[in-house]
């Protein structure tokens, strides 16, 4: 069994790019990382998977099974990373197909808010949202907010 706490997130994307690239030196350029650095982190990734992982061949580095085997679930796993620590692209109402509720609580966002609060929406039209739906009811409503 693979002890995680040897692992670190930069040794896993270098091995992501070495299975792509099946070459150390394109896969130092692409991590902006010296050759010498990412040969020595293919090493340690070696010591740690019990695998010589790339071998070299007559084209290159070739993947053994166990990197084969890693591939995969290796790039699902950083691509759902990414995607979990991606920035929130900000609010463009020309684009947005979200839905906004505002009620019970007394605040009010987009929708039919109280005359009070027009304010919270002023000169927002469809022409000017989108695709933005919005949904409001009233304080104390006990029914759900209607899609308009």
């Amino acid at each position: 069994m693979i002890n995680l706490q040897r692992l670190d997130l930069n040794l896993l994307r270098t091995l992501d790019v070495l299975l792509s690239e099946n070459n150390v030196t394109r896969a130092a350029q692409r991590l902006n990382l010296s050759q010498p650095s990412v040969s020595i982190q293919l090493a340690r990734l070696r010591e740690i998977f019990a695998d010589p992982l790339l071998m070299p061949g007559p084209r290159g580095m070739q993947p053994t099974a166990r990197a084969d085997e890693l591939r995969q679930p290796l790039r699902a796993a950083l691509a759902a990373l990414e995607q979990a620590v991606a920035p929130v692209s900000p609010f463009d109402p020309a684009t947005a197909a979200e839905t906004w509720r505002g009620g019970g609580d007394g605040l009010y966002g987009l929708g039919d808010p109280p005359a009070d609060a027009g304010w919270v929406t002023p000169g927002l039209s469809r022409q000017s949202a989108g695709g933005i739906r919005a949904a409001a009811c009233a304080a104390g409503a006990s029914r759900r907010p209607t899609i308009q």
